[in-house]
């Protein structure tokens, strides 16, 4: 009893006289980013090029911050501080601080672009060669190649050990002849082995997954959205299982925690994915090319173009579907993506209500959370997604950060009488 009596109060002493630096934290929308294709021309000379612009939340203002010479734009994608475009032909980095190019990598019709750790996955549209390639996102060198992804690739992710690329089996149909563009029958998934960088097999989800695309990582599953039978599927690779749901997606908006907004049937909608329902029957209708959430300020951003004249970047009002800002973009607005950073404050002073302690900080494998009541742990990464939900009762609590990308997360730590957040750096 003496023991416990003494231990419990110099874990008292040594969370009051730490001084620790609680760091409050909040998300905000820095910039839309917005790449856009020009003019579709189908012959030389070309009168236009492909722009990549930056929209301003607070002064509601856009600039062009670069020109690429194609003629066309597929994919953009943000990793903090950085966006990736696929323009036609190449893929471009650029640092979103200072808007400048960083690097550039020559790939021929690419298609799709999608980030994990240090690897950028690259999907190809067409043409000859792998249709499916990993860089490293850092400096666009290219890591390995999968020879066996041989037809249009439409979605990537990595889960565990392991990333899962969306793909179909062609139909015999020409959709636009002469082009060979064939109407997809049957959906897959190919399972790539990252450590030996090899092909494991496809993951055959059936017919009422043809046009199998876009896909995402939640709950240790990977779901992926087929846009020519609106279904939504998901693979659980622990059991091997797959699962479908008919309902009635059309085009992918984001991901957001469980939530998965997208445009449905009857409107753009939430659908939760904790409890595979579709929150309300969507009522908001809005005629997009491109879409993203805010999900600071519940808000929708939205591209529209004629592909010849004009483009427009709307913002949205979630709740009502008002359209609070709109302003001219360039042709083609085909992609965008949204930077959300965090906003930290330090506070020094001394807080007595503090009863928990965080090391090491920062950490590289494994994060210790020392506590003298009940909680609720959350931890988020850099781009506002939910990664950790935990509650605990235990007086020390260890998380496995091995896997964390190296950046900056937010630690949420919820009990009975007060809430706390704190910055996380993962090395």
């Amino acid at each position: 009893m003496k023991k416990k009596l003494i231990s419990k109060l110099l874990f008292t002493v040594v969370l009051f006289t730490a001084n620790l630096k609680i760091a409050q934290a909040q998300f905000y929308l820095k910039q839309a980013i917005i790449a856009n294709g020009g003019i579709f021309e189908f012959s030389t000379p070309y009168s236009d090029r492909a722009t990549v612009g930056s929209y301003n939340p607070l002064t509601n203002t856009y600039q062009v911050f670069d020109t690429i010479q194609v003629e066309s734009v597929q994919d953009v994608v943000i990793d903090t501080n950085y966006a990736y475009v696929a323009a036609q032909d190449s893929i471009v980095k650029y640092n979103l601080t200072t808007l400048q190019r960083e690097a550039t990598a020559y790939f021929p019709a690419v298609k799709k672009l999608e980030l994990h750790d240090n690897y950028l996955m690259v999907g190809k549209w067409y043409g000859t060669g792998d249709y499916f390639e990993v860089f490293n996102k850092s400096n666009l060198q290219s890591i390995f190649s999968i020879s066996q992804v041989n037809q249009t690739v439409n979605g990537m992710v990595m889960l565990g050990d392991t990333m899962y690329v969306a793909y179909n089996i062609k139909g015999t149909i020409d959709l636009y002849p002469p082009f060979g563009i064939y109407a997809d029958s049957i959906g897959k998934l190919a399972a790539i082995h990252v450590p030996s960088q090899t092909f494991v097999r496809d993951i055959i989800l059936g017919p009422n997954a043809a046009g199998a695309g876009k896909s995402f990582v939640f709950n240790n599953a990977v779901y992926t959205l087929c846009n020519e039978t609106n279904y939504l599927f998901k693979y659980t690779p622990s059991n091997n299982q797959i699962d479908s749901f008919n309902i009635g997606i059309e085009k992918y908006i984001q991901l957001h925690n469980n939530m998965l907004y997208g445009e449905f049937a009857s409107g753009i909608g939430v659908y939760n994915l904790s409890t595979n329902t579709l929150l309300s029957t969507p009522s908001l209708n809005f005629n997009f090319v491109a879409g993203a959430y805010d999900f600071v300020n519940n808000r929708f951003y939205f591209t529209n173009t004629d592909y010849s004249t004009n483009g427009i970047l709307y913002s949205v009002n979630e709740t009502n579907g008002n359209v609070i800002d709109s302003i001219n973009v360039g042709i083609s607005c085909e992609a965008i993506a949204l930077q959300h950073l965090i906003n930290t404050g330090v506070e020094n002073d001394f807080v007595e209500k503090l009863n928990f302690n965080i090391y090491p900080n920062p950490v590289i494998n494994s994060l210790n959370i020392q506590l003298l009541e009940d909680a609720e742990l959350m931890v988020y990464d850099f781009n506002g997604n939910l990664i950790l939900n935990e509650k605990i009762n235990s007086t020390l609590y260890q998380i496995n950060t091995e896997r964390w990308q190296s950046g900056i997360y937010i630690l949420k730590i919820t009990t009975q009488n007060d809430v706390q957040t704190f910055k996380i750096i993962k090395n």
